[in-house]
């Protein structure tokens, strides 16, 4: 009961928001546009269907309505990118608005205020952010390739270099499809990866996607196997059946345990912090996992969040993959993960135990990246020489 309680307090929290800027964005383009008659109904009729669409398609998914709730999908994704836009852009505007009444003179406020001025800057600001969208639509289609070196001085001669790829945050569901997924998995064979490590998030919220999925999924070639740990998401579409696709497809899901590859590494993965509210598990002690391990081994963390990096770096881990950011997936957000996480893109070291964080592949909300763009991630291990 106690889960249903901060998942609903949750949701009435994100509700309120979401209602909050679509409320005063609603009530600036009226106003801004100065429209009447027939015209005015037309745009107050778009606006509440555009506003409604994604709350609508969320409660179509959940009662298995997938084709209705695949084209509310869509178009309420689009909107809320917009919404991110629209909602600073005017937000902007009034402040200098707010700034300019207090300029001697008034001069400065009048003009701001004449209809003209307004209507001239909403419709520069819709073309804007349309523009915004497209090319942010264009950009989250086409992962790149982020390619990292590391040398570890434990890493076995056997296998040298080691070649890793990282993918997180696919979310694979009405956004990321079908046609997607099989683009994903050509391009990640086509590096010829000896390990695919999964950070989470590989299912959207509808267990039933990656369950339509897994013989794609099971494409994906790596000489010593493909593993994965539990992201937010997978709680979110439901964790028993997100493993069991995940597991019928071929890939090993690592919960709050330890496996040995072939003599040449270790990999340690750890449930994602979710598991606290949906399962009552408490988030496992670094230190304990480490006991695991083969100290003459190089070791990896698979952790969904990029947290407590303190800890699993004074754990002796190697390296820790995580994904979970997005890095803002849209400008201004990259500023908060900037702020929330240490490390929240790209590579890092805290202590000798290096990290890297992934953009994502996939994309969650709107189906656009502006600044964060996505990512998979080839990680190059070769042996260090001693000195």
């Amino acid at each position: 009961m106690e889960s249903v309680r901060r998942m609903l307090a949750f949701l009435l929290v994100v509700f309120g928001i979401y209602l909050i800027e679509n409320a005063f964005v609603y009530i600036r383009l009226l106003q801004f546009l100065s429209l009447s008659g027939t015209a005015l109904r037309l745009v107050k009729i778009g606006l509440w269907l555009t506003i409604l669409a994604y709350p609508v398609a969320r409660v179509l998914e959940r009662l298995g309505l997938r084709l209705w709730a695949h084209h509310f999908t869509w178009f309420g994704s689009f909107w809320l990118g917009a919404l991110v836009y629209l909602f600073f852009g005017f937000l902007i505007f009034d402040a200098i608005r707010y700034a300019a009444a207090l300029v001697p003179g008034g001069r400065f406020f009048s003009l701001l205020n004449n209809s003209h001025i307004p209507r001239l800057f909403t419709l520069c600001l819709l073309a804007g952010t349309a523009l915004l969208l497209v090319v942010g639509y264009a950009k989250a289609r086409n992962p790149r390739v982020s390619y990292v070196s590391l040398s570890l001085q434990k890493l076995s001669g056997k296998k040298n270099p080691l070649r890793l790829v990282h993918l997180s945050d696919i979310h694979l569901g009405t956004i990321i499809g079908l046609k997607r997924l099989v683009k994903l998995v050509e391009q990640v064979n086509a590096l010829q990866p000896d390990l695919i490590l999964i950070t989470g998030d590989l299912v959207d919220e509808n267990v039933a996607a990656l369950e339509s999925m897994i013989a794609p999924i099971s494409q994906f070639r790596a000489e010593r196997g493909v593993y994965a740990v539990t992201g937010n998401h997978e709680y979110y579409a439901g964790v028993t059946g997100a493993v069991s696709a995940m597991e019928q497809a071929g890939i090993r899901v690592l919960r709050n345990e330890t496996v040995r590859i072939d003599g040449l590494l270790t990999i340690t993965g750890v449930d994602d912090l979710e598991s606290e509210r949906f399962e009552a598990k408490p988030f496992p002690e670094f230190q304990a996992l480490a006991a695991d391990r083969d100290p003459r081994l190089p070791s990896i963390l698979l952790c969904h969040r990029p947290i407590h990096l303190e800890k699993a770096a004074a754990a002796g881990f190697d390296l820790q993959l995580s994904g979970h950011t997005h890095h803002g997936q849209l400008v201004p957000f990259n500023w908060v993960t900037d702020i929330l996480y240490e490390i929240s893109s790209g590579f890092g070291r805290i202590g000798k135990m290096a990290v890297y964080v992934s953009n994502g592949v996939g994309t969650w909300g709107p189906p656009v990246r502006i600044g964060a763009p996505p990512e998979i991630v080839e990680i190059v291990l070769t042996r260090a020489e001693t000195q």
